[in-house]
């Protein structure tokens, strides 16, 4: 068993989701988020203090280079509880 923290989490949805994208040959993406830090650091608004995030980060980043758009929205949690 590993730690992981539930921002280290919350990155495992875009990369997956961001390799199908690529496999079915989308140009844009929209993605969307309930995590503030995940979401923020995505749209160059927070910078990342830990080298696992700043690795997830750059993941993203590489993930998303062939693509034409690429954003995170924020859901706020308290719009779906």
């Amino acid at each position: 068993m590993f730690k992981a923290s539930n921002n280290e989490a919350a990155y495992t949805g875009p990369i997956v989701g961001l390799g199908l994208c690529y496999f079915t040959g989308a140009d844009s993406v929209k993605a969307y988020s309930n995590s503030q830090p995940v979401a923020s650091q995505l749209n160059d608004e927070y910078q990342t203090k830990h080298n696992m995030m700043t690795a997830y980060v750059r993941e993203v980043g590489e993930a998303t280079s062939w693509l034409k758009n690429f954003s995170v929205v924020l859901i706020p949690k308290s719009k779906y509880y």
